[in-house]
């Protein structure tokens, strides 16, 4: 169910794992591998496995929307006068994807497997798969403002990768890490996890700052701003 200030909007016929927006629709998705207008309910794509995560991109001067399915594919779409038009499906991993992250120049994707992958925005080829790139089952990505990508893991880990290198810092969690958030200006990162938990790193200073548990449910989600 999307609600908005207090009413529900929509009544979707699925479990839903994320929300995302790209060209100013707001669009949401998930078990049944159905991508929806999550302000309208309209179904705007079919795919033929469940639904994870997206991430919006520019490209050649229009948004596009990534979304990571369960089968390891990420489906890309592209803005087009206030709709989004289904571009093409481009296999991406093994197992399912569980994050995907973008900057100006690459897409940052983790993996069910523990596997890491980056691949070109400009014609979306792969770049590099990092097979072993957590321990555990990753959960989540970001992106940085200065173009790096952070990610998560069960394993209790954020990792920053930049280029292919990684700095890894334990978190103060002791349950499974199940979602990332960055500061889009700021040096702030988010992470939240299964027993309700969220703590606080800044990148830039490379140290955890904060945790706090506002909730005894495992969090899923986490949005920044900058307010």
């Amino acid at each position: 169910i999307v609600f908005r200030d207090g009413r529900a909007l929509t009544r979707l016929p699925s479990p839903c794992n994320f929300f995302g927006e790209a060209d100013g629709i707001l669009v949401t998705g998930g078990q049944n591998g159905v991508l929806y207008d999550a302000l309208t309910g309209a179904p705007l794509h079919t795919h033929r496995s469940p639904l994870n995560c997206c991430a919006a991109f520019q490209r050649d001067g229009a948004t596009h929307l990534i979304v990571g399915s369960y089968t390891g594919e990420g489906l890309i779409f592209v803005g087009a006068g206030g709709a989004l038009r289904h571009l093409q499906t481009v296999p991406m991993h093994e197992n399912a994807i569980k994050g995907v992250a973008c900057n100006g120049n690459i897409i940052f994707s983790v993996c069910a497997s523990g596997a890491a992958a980056l691949h070109a925005i400009s014609d979306f080829a792969s770049v590099r798969l990092i097979s072993r790139a957590h321990r555990k089952i990753s959960n989540g990505a970001a992106a940085l403002p200065d173009g790096r990508f952070v990610s998560i893991s069960r394993d209790l880990s954020l990792r920053i990768w930049s280029e292919g290198e990684v700095e890894e810092f334990r978190s103060p969690h002791d349950h499974s890490i199940k979602c990332v958030a960055a500061s889009p200006q700021g040096s702030l990162v988010a992470t939240a996890s299964d027993d309700g938990c969220i703590a606080l790193f800044d990148w830039r200073e490379r140290r955890w700052i904060s945790t706090e548990r506002p909730t005894a449910a495992g969090i899923s989600s986490l949005c920044p701003t900058e307010q």
